[in-house]
């Protein structure tokens, strides 16, 4: 028996390429079906992410604005579109102005920006002769659902008293 012979013979274990091939499409299957769920996995978390980041952000402009209405001293609109002045002591002011894509908040020569659309609705003062604002209702839009906001501010007499009718 020669060399040839022998080799035709034996058999070594080894995939055809048939299998190959099988192996091959079946893997390339895999992997499309996982690449697939990868993407749609990611784009459901920057939509997820993206509400929570306008929620948070409503969250701080309702926390800041409460704040500022509660420790005010004075609060005032202007008779420019839907600017409020909020003030703490004779010379120290907070301006909230309301535009149509975001809020401005402008309080000792630095300026913070809420990207809400919000609008003011109601205002009432506190009585004809002083122009004190004493409510402010007005909604926020948020993910597509406009939500509602009431602001109060409850002035004590001492801060009455510091008022000047026309002021």
């Amino acid at each position: 028996m020669n060399w040839y012979q022998m080799t035709m013979k034996l058999k070594i274990p080894a995939f055809t390429i048939l299998e190959m091939m099988i192996g091959m499409l079946i893997s390339s299957i895999v992997i499309v079906m996982v690449y697939t769920a990868l993407m749609i996995f990611n784009s459901q978390w920057q939509g997820y992410q993206l509400k929570s980041n306008k929620r948070s952000e409503f969250l701080l402009f309702n926390k800041v604005i409460e704040k500022d209405f509660l420790n005010a001293d004075a609060i005032s609109d202007s008779a420019e579109n839907w600017v409020l002045n909020i003030y703490f002591g004779p010379k120290n002011r907070i301006q909230y102005r309301f535009e149509d894509a975001f809020i401005l908040r402008t309080a000792w020569e630095k300026s913070d920006t809420f990207y809400l659309k919000a609008s003011i609705k109601i205002i009432r003062y506190q009585d004809d002769n002083i122009k004190l604002v004493r409510s402010v209702s007005g909604s926020v839009v948020l993910n597509k659902v406009e939500i509602p906001f009431i602001l109060d501010k409850i002035y004590t007499a001492q801060e009455l008293m510091k008022i000047k009718p026309g002021e």
